[in-house]
Parts: C-alpha cells; structure tokens; sequence
C-alpha cells in the first residue's frame, strides 16, 4: 500500500513538470506525453478501482494531493 500512495504522488509530481512549465515541445510531442500519462494514470486507478469505489477515490486522491503539492512549491518558487 505504500509504494501505492508513492507512485500516486509521483504521478502527480510528473503531471505538474510536463503539464505547467514551457517545455518546448511540438504538438505532436504534446499529444503522445498526454496520451501516455492519460494510460498511466487508468493503469493506476483503475485495478484500486476493481477493489471497491473507495480505493478508487483513494487513488485519485493520490494524484491530486501529488500535483497540488508540487504546483503550490512550483508557484512559490517562481514569485
């Protein structure tokens, strides 16, 4: 269960490098690192998911506190 919440975290950290910065990337690019985080993160959720609704949730929340957790230190390091 605790490398769950880790690799929750992480995918929410990952989110918030890819998805806020200006990286420069083309569109095309854009589309696959999308599309590849879009079956990462059903990949995570979804087998919590066949356990019962409430790891499901559990799992999105994860996520969530991951990327909410890195875009308030991103954005407090930038002002």
């Amino acid at each position: 269960m605790l490398e769950r919440i880790i690799f929750g975290v992480f995918i929410g950290v990952c989110s918030v490098m890819f998805f806020t910065k200006e990286l420069s990337f083309t569109e095309n690019n854009r589309k696959i690192i999308v599309g590849f985080f879009a079956l990462i993160i059903i990949a995570f959720v979804g087998p919590s998911s066949m356990f019962s609704a409430a790891y499901g949730v559990m799992a999105v929340g994860k996520i969530a506190v991951g990327y909410w957790l890195s875009s308030s230190l991103i954005t407090q390091k930038s002002t």
